[in-house]
């Protein structure tokens, strides 16, 4: 009995001692590289390789946009690090800023994503569902279509904004938003799309543009295939 206990208190020296990881601010992670920033959003490049992992604040609300089909495990700061989240291209996960948020990569490719951070607090997925007939917080992801051969809009609200997801084929349209409505273009595919006046965006998947406001005519998908893209529209922030 006594050189049981003997065997049992070495056992529980040679336990490492685990210390809690500590979270790194989204511009100093390195997984995360700054594509853009200006006074209502940053963007972020997010890269995470096989066998890696990254601890990130979460200082600001924020939508990820998924740029390939991966598996990812994603907790939150004080959850258990074991549930796996199959991501497919072009969903959309909007997150409130809070706890510190953790991602990693065991499976067999890389995940891409891009960030976009919203530095106004006010844009959320809070507003008024007219169904129920009270405010609430509105869904904080959308699914991407199945069909590849269809055309597609989709997307969900935000107080003082929405976020479009369209999927479109060669020769289809996107609508101008409303007036003094700004834009920032996160392209999911690449994606050839021809303004009126002939005025092209070329962008490979993944290179955030921000377009700012003005836009009045659609954007025409000029490729050769489908064309993914996600569109945040902001309004105007309420003057102080």
């Amino acid at each position: 009995m006594r050189l049981r206990v003997l065997l049992l208190a070495f056992a529980a020296l040679a336990v490492p001692f685990v210390q809690a990881e500590t979270a790194m601010d989204i511009t100093a992670e390195p997984h995360h590289r700054l594509l853009l920033e200006n006074e209502r959003v940053r963007v972020f490049a997010f890269t995470l390789p096989l066998g890696e992992r990254a601890y990130v604040k979460q200082e600001h609300n924020a939508l990820m946009v998924s740029l390939n089909d991966c598996h990812m495990v994603m907790w939150s700061e004080g959850q258990s690090e074991v549930e796996t989240f199959l991501i497919k291209q072009g969903d959309l996960r909007f997150s409130f800023v809070g706890p510190p948020h953790g991602f990693r990569n065991d499976e067999n490719q890389e995940c891409r994503a891009v960030i976009v951070e919203f530095l106004d607090p006010a844009v959320s997925t809070f507003g008024y569902d007219t169904v129920s007939g009270t405010w609430d917080y509105a869904i904080k992801g959308v699914t991407t279509p199945v069909d590849s051969k269809t055309k597609f809009l989709g997307g969900f609200p935000l107080s003082g904004g929405n976020v479009a997801f369209a999927q479109l084929l060669p020769g289809d349209s996107f609508p101008p938003p409303d007036k003094n409505i700004a834009e920032l273009l996160v392209p999911v595919t690449d994606v050839d799309l021809k303004t009126k006046g002939d005025s092209h965006i070329r962008k490979a998947s993944g290179e955030a543009q921000w377009m700012g406001t003005g836009r009045q005519s659609d954007l025409n998908n000029k490729g050769d295939g489908p064309a993914r893209f996600v569109m945040v529209q902001l309004q105007a922030p309420a003057s102080k």
